[in-house]
């Protein structure tokens, strides 16, 4: 008798080694059909025709693609070619396709950066970047203060998220030129306050960058205006939870309005970069197949058909796993790319702000350059490791000089923050007590910095190594003044003042002849001479911080002055300013020694006496004297050097440490306990007393 079930197996066996290749022929041609799953991406210069065409872009109302010299988007064109700008008109200019905010099926939401180039002219409303519902519609003409934003008659709420450039004051608005963020209103919920005429009839294009964070739901805004005007930046951000205002699928795009007065509203380039992608696994056009079963002649096709429907299940399950391994592939691309993109807002516009004449200053290395002159970054020739990255010791053998390279680490978005600023403050600096920036490189994923290499280290190494030799006092005394010195050139020298935000002894370098040099501009910030940076999130080292900074939120020269005060008296006592196993801080030591009359007695024991007394009593009482509680009372740099140098008496402070008497509401989560650099938290009125 035949037994049709011992053949099975022999029958599959020949059914896959006969039917294996045109499945998986077929499965690959499908993942090859797939609809592209990439986040979107664009660049568009509307003067280079090469980079977009007309269907790439909507307009509606007065915008249209300007054909004069250059190709642009105008928003409020007046019919008449001759007439600049048109009033009381409203126009939009939007991205042709809808980009996927959100993803329906896994909740996941994209962050975006986008970069575009615009000018003013004339004041009247302003123009606005805006994601709402897609397809757009464009509300009806109310006023031009509504910026073609939302419809001003009604009280409906409008699926919309704007970052604003206004021109004009209405009663909602600041009364000068401003950036806003608007959430389903034209009343913003976070405004920058820009000086007066900063956003109309400038020289040169703007440049404004938007990103958004989805993982922090934070929306950032930065403008930069060109040096020749002025080359200001003006940032704004605030958190906002895109999810749960706009639909899964958004419009991108600009909108404007005018008024009674005329105004034109001109875009020159975009650029948008997102970093979610959607997932779909069916073929656009592929049509459900023939629900027949069909009908076979003979029990041995049965069997034939039942081999083949076994192998295809084996492929099927394979098939399912190359899926499975695909999907995690692009999950953790897409990852990176938020990652990247978070970064972009920030490095994209480094190169357009470094100019130098004639090659002078610090430039951009190639990243072959450096690897070339770290031995491919060796962990042999490691200096030391920070908080946002480690430092390698290279050599440049066409400058013919040793240099320290800071590689930043790759995990930290702090630390890519950092750079930006570093570069961007750090090489306008020359000062013989600056650590000098040789150049910068951004690229192969690496962002590194390159500075002179200072042969004795920090001055935090030689107060608190173990195993050197002490730091006499005279080095000591001159490494006050050469801090000092950079302060003063930081603070009142330079065009812009510099804030620097974190004096302390492991940013005091020493050179061969153990001078001075302040290095990592990481947290500092320019300002006009004179004022102090509006609320920002703190930023510094805790036990340097000024208490009033950590209360309000808003540095400025005094707190500079107050960290360069806790510097001083480290290194007249040779102890840090918190040590959580001894009590008091150093601060309130000194101060009640000094109201004790026995200053001289906080002097560093490992000195063995071997000091000059007067230039011990004045550093001291300097170091009190910068840091006062009070920040009014402190003197300013010039007041404090003059003093360290013998060009004024000494100042006569209370016997007792002064309470400070400023609010102490919370501006920020408190610093690492181990003192690291980071956001800081807030100092009690009693200062720990």
């Amino acid at each position: 008798m035949r037994r049709p079930f011992v053949f099975l197996p022999k029958l599959m066996v020949v059914a896959m080694s006969s039917t294996t290749v045109v499945p998986l022929l077929i499965s690959f041609l499908f993942i090859s059909t797939l609809p592209p799953c990439r986040p979107l991406s664009f660049s568009y210069n509307f003067s280079d025709p090469r980079t977009f065409d007309g269907s790439n872009i909507i307009t509606v109302g007065t915008a249209t693609l300007a054909q004069k010299d250059v190709s642009l988007i105008e928003l409020t064109q007046n019919p008449d070619p001759t007439v600049e700008g048109v009033s009381n008109a409203v126009g939009r200019a939007t991205y042709s396709k809808p980009m996927l905010l959100w993803d329906k099926a896994t909740g996941e939401v994209t962050s975006f950066t986008t970069r575009f180039s615009f000018a003013i002219k004339h004041a009247s409303d302003g123009i606005a970047f805006f994601l709402s519902s897609y397809p757009p519609e464009l509300p009806p003409y109310h006023g031009g203060k509504y910026l073609g934003l939302v419809d001003g008659s009604t009280n409906a709420t409008p699926a919309v998220v704007a970052v604003e450039f206004d021109t004009f004051h209405n009663d909602w608005d600041p009364y000068t030129d401003h950036i806003g963020i608007d959430v389903n209103s034209i009343n913003s919920t976070a405004v920058e306050v820009l000086p007066m005429g900063t956003l109309t009839d400038r020289s040169e294009p703007m440049i404004a960058l938007v990103s958004y964070n989805s993982s922090m739901k934070l929306l950032a805004v930065a403008l930069q205006l060109e040096r020749t005007d002025g080359g200001m930046r003006y940032e704004l951000n605030s958190t906002v939870d895109l999810k749960s205002l706009l639909p899964p699928e958004v419009a991108i795009g600009f909108s404007a309005a005018s008024g009674y007065s005329t105004e034109l509203h001109r875009v020159l380039a975009w650029s948008f970069n997102s970093t979610l992608m959607e997932m779909n696994l069916v073929p656009a056009g592929t049509r459900p197949m023939p629900n027949k079963v069909p009908h076979f002649p003979s029990k041995r096709m049965i069997w034939v058909v039942a081999g083949a429907a076994g192998a295809a299940m084996l492929i099927s399950v394979a098939f399912v796993g190359v899926l499975i391994r695909w999907f995690l592939m692009m999950r953790r691309r897409r990852r990176m790319n938020e990652e990247q993109a978070i970064a972009d807002l920030e490095v994209c516009s480094m190169d357009d702000e470094l100019k130098f004449e004639n090659g002078a200053g610090p430039r951009r290395f190639r990243y072959g350059e450096l690897a070339a002159a770290t031995n491919n970054i060796s962990e042999d020739g490691k200096l030391g490791e920070g908080g946002f990255g480690s430092v390698y010791k290279g050599s440049l053998s066409d400058l013919g000089v040793d240099v320290a390279v800071k590689r930043i680490s790759k995990s930290s978005r702090q630390g890519r923050k950092e750079y930006v600023s570093e570069v961007t403050i750090i090489s306008r600096l020359r000062h013989r007590n600056l650590v000098e920036l040789v150049g910068w490189c951004h690229s192969n994923g690496e962002l590194l910095l390159v500075y002179e290499l200072v042969p004795n280290g920090s001055l935090d190494a030689r107060l608190y190594g173990k195993g050197g030799s002490v730091l006499r006092w005279p080095s000591r005394y001159e490494i006050a003044l050469g801090l000092g010195s950079a302060l003063l050139y930081l603070h009142v020298e330079c065009k812009k003042c510099v804030v620097h935000r974190d004096v302390k002894p492991s940013n005091v370098m020493l050179d061969a002849s153990l001078g001075a040099k302040l290095g990592d501009f990481g947290l500092a910030k320019l300002l006009d001479h004179g004022s102090s940076l509006p609320t920002v999130v703190l930023a510094g080292t805790m036990g340097y911080m000024d208490p009033e900074y950590t209360a309000s939120g808003r540095a400025s020269t005094a707190s500079d002055v107050y960290s360069f005060g806790i510097v001083l008296l480290e290194m007249c006592c040779g102890r840090r300013p918190r040590d959580d196993s001894v009590k008091p801080s150093l601060l309130e030591w000194v101060w009640d020694l000094y109201g004790r009359g026995a200053a001289l007695e906080a002097a560093d024991k490992r000195l063995d006496g071997d000091l000059d007394q007067a230039q011990m009593q004045r550093v001291l009482v300097v170091g009190l004297w910068c840091a006062h509680p009070d920040r009014g009372v402190r003197p300013s740099i010039k007041q404090a050097l003059g003093v360290l140098q013998l060009e004024a008496p000494l100042p006569v402070l209370p016997r007792k440490m002064p309470v400070p008497t400023f609010s102490t509401s919370v501006a920020g989560p408190d610093a690492d306990a181990d003192g690291s650099t980071g956001r800081a938290g807030v100092y009690s009125s009693s200062m720990g007393r």
